[in-house]
């Protein structure tokens, strides 16, 4: 709404459940594939993630212009934010972080993102400008590849999961590092 508000509600009732504020206009909307949470975009420059049940704020991204449009990956772990600084971004819906080498940059303003499939991010951009035959659209396209997220996450962590918590959270499968590049916990004597 123009009142710096969305707000979710009950289907079956209209009972306001959450109201998730920002400081101007919230210009986009959009629920994560399960329902968790709500993304917003808004005129003051920032896409946030919340809890659709609560409307407590668990991610926050800020662009240099107001954010147009959001979107959901199928699987409800990445948020694709577009905005008038002309880019379009790709954050971790839970922690906020941007994945830097995932933004989109161009010329206009981008007004629409979306997911193609579970690893393409789709950004539309218009342009509005003096030529008679209409604004200026295009249509660009970024991959995330699972892999090169998988290389990401091993670049910022210190270890590999301990035996107690491979067991915890991978039961039955051998225990071996998901990361190459760190140490595994050495073997019990």
């Amino acid at each position: 709404s123009v009142d710096n508000t969305a707000r979710v509600m009950e289907a079956a009732t209209g009972k306001e459940v959450a109201r998730l504020a920002h400081q101007s206009p919230v210009l986009s909307v959009a629920f994560s594939p399960d329902g968790k949470w709500v993304a917003t975009g808004s005129a003051d420059k920032t896409a946030r993630v919340m809890e659709a049940a609560t409307g407590k704020e668990v991610a926050r991204l800020t662009h240099d212009g107001p954010v147009n449009s959001v979107a959901f990956s199928p699987d409800g772990r990445w948020v694709a934010t577009g905005s008038d600084d002309k880019t379009a971004r790709v954050m971790e819906a839970a922690t906020g972080k941007e994945l830097v080498r995932h933004r989109l940059a161009g010329r206009v303003r981008v007004m629409r993102v979306s997911f193609q499939g579970a690893s393409t991010l789709m950004m539309a951009t218009l342009e509005a400008g003096s030529d008679p035959r209409g604004p200026d659209c295009g249509i660009s396209h970024i991959s995330i590849d699972p892999n090169e997220l998988i290389r990401d996450a091993c670049s910022r962590l210190p270890r590999n999961l301990t035996r107690g918590e491979w067991d915890q959270y991978l039961p039955g499968e051998a225990y071996r590092a998901s990361c190459p590049n760190l140490p595994l916990e050495p073997q019990a004597k």
